[in-house]
């Protein structure tokens, strides 16, 4: 009994979770996942209370509880305490929020049993979500649009229910290789068309982060399915439909899915060679970074504190910014893990790195006891590589916690 609740709560989180918006609240898409997410957890952490529920007190479970402990700490030590709590406004990535995501992992890690349906529900939710982004791409949005996104169709921008194409694009990320193992391994054909919608709608974000997070964690599902003699023929079948699919998009978007694609180089030579446009290369990404790492100096232990990046960077570099970008606020480093060097400290991203890097690990021993981890190391991997150029945000960071934890859970994965 007490293994179905956290299962059903699992999958909540991942299958509904990103599904929720709000037309008549003013957020339509942060607020109310946030909401619902800090009352679900709220919920089973009493739930496991009055239970007595014990964790592993295993490598994975510390790393992640030293890793909240030194957020707790930023936060006692934050320049904005409340606003390191609750999270900036539209962000909700305070100590709140973490705490919620801690408690995911551990619950994925230890309390949470992996089965071949549930990768399906998964899928059903992605199609859905990467559907309503086809249609908006078409110029087909069925939900008005609020105030911040009124004039996005002018330029296609794409966002579903996550609220950005760049939040539509790590969400993808995580659930592309779900849908492709699910080909690969039961061969059948609903899979490789769940497959190519999710890479549509990946074309449709424009997304450049989330292309070479998936185009690298395509490259090790293709490895390990060889390796583990996983649907080895019907690699050709989909990547030839990806190939298809890519040169039909193009087209119909006048060139703009290769000329966006060509950009990544461009930006990459602009910054090795030191040209006068590399500080607005990568989305003006490359000003933004050499910027903050000029923040770490000065708060190097605690950092200053969860979610106050736009603080300490806007008083610094308030009127650069505008020279640069205009009146713009910036509020995130748009690199996760200098995000979490400025804002939580270099110790904190050294326990977050370790139990990364701990979770794939244990990821690749689980391997062998049931192939379903596979697509889960391959997600993790293209969500850590895509975060190099993106942020955490609620409406997606919930399953990467998620994800992150089930990798560990090798004892409760049955073959």
């Amino acid at each position: 009994m007490e293994n179905t609740i956290y299962d059903k709560f699992i999958l909540f989180i991942v299958c509904i979770l990103p599904l929720i918006i709000t037309p008549w609240m003013k957020d339509y898409f942060y607020l109310p996942k946030a909401l619902i997410l800090y009352i679900l957890c709220a919920f089973l952490f009493i739930y496991m209370i009055i239970n007595k529920v014990k964790l592993n007190l295993k490598s994975y479970n510390i790393l992640a509880f030293s890793y909240l402990l030194i957020i707790f700490l930023s936060t006692i030590f934050s320049v904005n305490i409340s606003q390191s709590i609750w999270g900036r406004k539209s962000r909700y990535d305070g100590l709140i929020t973490y705490i919620c995501y801690i408690l995911l992992f551990t619950i994925s890690s230890d309390l949470y049993t992996l089965k071949e349906k549930h990768l399906k529900y998964m899928v059903f939710t992605g199609v859905l979500i990467c559907l309503y982004s086809i249609f908006q791409y078409l110029g087909l949005d069925i939900i008005p649009p609020d105030e911040i996104r009124k004039d996005w169709h002018i330029y296609s921008y794409v966002f579903s229910t996550l609220g950005n194409p760049d939040f539509l694009g790590s969400y993808i990320t995580l659930i592309l290789p779900i849908s492709i193992f699910l080909f690969l391994h039961l061969n059948e054909k609903k899979y490789l068309f769940s497959s190519l919608i999710l890479f549509i709608a990946l074309l449709c974000s424009k997304t450049r982060s989330a292309w070479i997070g998936c185009t690298l964690s395509f490259i090790l599902l293709v490895i390990l399915s060889i390796k583990n003699k996983v649907g080895v023929k019907s690699l050709i079948i989909l990547t030839s439909v990806f190939i298809l699919a890519s040169i039909i998009i193009n087209f119909y978007s006048n060139n703009e899915v290769l000329l966006r694609f060509k950009t990544i180089f461009i930006d990459f030579i602009s910054v090795c060679k030191n040209s006068p446009y590399k500080q607005t290369a990568g989305s003006s990404r490359i000003f933004i970074w050499g910027k903050a790492i000029k923040l770490i100096p000065s708060k190097p232990i605690l950092g200053y504190g969860p979610d106050t990046f736009n603080i300490p960077f806007m008083s610094n570099y308030g009127s650069e910014v505008k020279e640069t970008l205009g009146n713009l606020i910036i509020d995130k480093a748009h690199n996760e893990y200098l995000q979490i060097a400025v804002t939580t400290g270099i110790p904190s991203l050294i326990v977050y790195l370790l139990l990364i890097v701990t979770s794939i690990i244990n990821g690749f021993k689980a391997i062998n006891k049931n192939i379903l981890i596979i697509p889960f190391i391959c997600s993790i991997i293209g969500y850590i590589i895509q975060a190099f150029f993106n942020i955490s945000v609620v409406s997606v960071a919930p399953i990467y916690f998620c994800f992150l934890g089930i990798l560990n859970s090798i004892n409760k994965c049955p073959q």
